[in-house]
């Protein structure tokens, strides 16, 4: 996965719209990323224009790599 997160990090028409931060690190010292995918450009259209500030909407995926593994683990 970190490959392809990299692969995807280097492309130079995909990192306009891509975003990796690290959110936390596991138990086992992992590190565990998180993606944000948008249109960049509209933040900075929204610092000119404050009207348009929370017209921006979100959608948030998680997943689980284990089938046995609850949402609050």
């Amino acid at each position: 996965m970190s490959k392809w997160l990299n692969k995807l990090e280097n492309d130079v028409e995909r990192r306009k719209i891509i975003k990796r931060r690290i959110l936390c690190q596991t138990i086992a010292g992992n590190v565990c990323d998180y993606l944000t995918i948008t249109d960049f450009s509209l933040d900075i259209e929204n610092e000119k224009n404050p009207k348009n500030k929370n017209k921006k909407r979100g959608i948030v995926l998680t997943s689980r790599v284990h089938p046995g593994e609850t949402f609050a683990s």
